[in-house]
């Protein structure tokens, strides 16, 4: 018979564990969807757009975490996603990362054994260090697109990547059902602009919803609420949540009359997800 005792037990666990309540998006142009995150503060720089299908699918949810950004650079391939943007996922530790477009501008995964390498390396490489400090990947379906002057990957690779993708036993969501035509497996009309990546109408009508879905299936964390306010710039928060107007969310710009001011006090007890409580000072 064998003991273990709790204290040997602990030493199994991460000396650093995952930031429980938090996610990030790492991958190529896909990922770059979403704002990027800041190193520098450790926080997303919330220079949100329509297609930051993230952050908007979360705020629906009733944000159960907490948005640190992207790890993504449009148009990179496995190697170079891995050698520059996987090192900042691993130093930021969120609890949830976002694992899109991970073949990345590289070689067309092609059939049989030139698949499955990929497919190793992409458990091996990229989501076996994540498992490793307590992450959990969560993996999404390539988009329907085919661009003859940057063919991607063809729409049989497609299937095959989103087939191995959902089978893997991690969190998976579905971004090619909602964006495809299925008369002729290209983008509904309308959802694309180039034919290799989904723009704000197709972000907007199908890929919210998925991220919204998934979120709604995870329990609240309830640990972002917002410390008080110590910024000596007027408009700025400590977490960069509001950093003056150029840099103010998307959607959350204040309509207030010239000369009003704004200021940031701590969340109200109980608040989860990305949310702040405004006070107006003047005008």
């Amino acid at each position: 018979v064998t003991a273990r005792l709790a204290k040997a037990d602990t030493a199994l666990q991460p000396t650093t564990p995952a930031r429980r309540g938090t996610i990030m998006a790492l991958g190529d142009s896909l990922a770059a969807f979403v704002s990027p995150y800041d190193a520098t503060r450790g926080v997303c720089t919330h220079n949100h757009g329509p297609t930051d299908y993230l952050y908007h699918g979360l705020m629906l949810a009733g944000n159960p975490l907490e948005l640190l950004g992207s790890a993504a650079t449009g148009g990179y391939t496995l190697d170079e996603i891995i050698a520059t943007h996987l090192p900042t996922v691993l130093a930021a530790k969120p609890e949830y990362v976002l694992c899109w477009s991970l073949i990345g501008n590289g070689p067309m995964l092609g059939d049989g054994e030139t698949a499955a390498s990929w497919f190793r390396r992409i458990e091996n490489e990229v989501l076996a260090p994540i498992v490793a400090y307590g992450g959990k990947p969560v993996l999404a379906s390539f988009p329907p697109g085919v661009n003859a002057s940057n063919p991607g990957l063809s729409h049989s690779e497609v299937y095959r990547y989103n087939a191995w993708a959902s089978s893997r036993g991690y969190d998976f969501i579905d971004m090619f059902g909602p964006l495809v035509d299925p008369a002729t497996n290209t983008y509904k009309v309308g959802y694309t602009t180039d034919n290799l990546h989904p723009n704000s109408v197709g972000v907007g009508n199908g890929m919210i919803q998925k991220v919204r879905d998934w979120a709604l299936r995870l329990p609240h964390s309830g640990n972002t609420s917002l410390v008080a306010n110590t910024a000596s710039v007027t408009g700025q928060s400590d977490n960069g949540l509001l950093a003056a107007t150029s840099n103010q969310p998307n959607l959350w710009t204040p309509t207030a009359s010239t000369g009003a001011s704004t200021t940031v006090a701590a969340a109200p007890a109980g608040r989860v997800g990305n949310r702040m409580e405004l006070t107006q000072g003047s005008g």
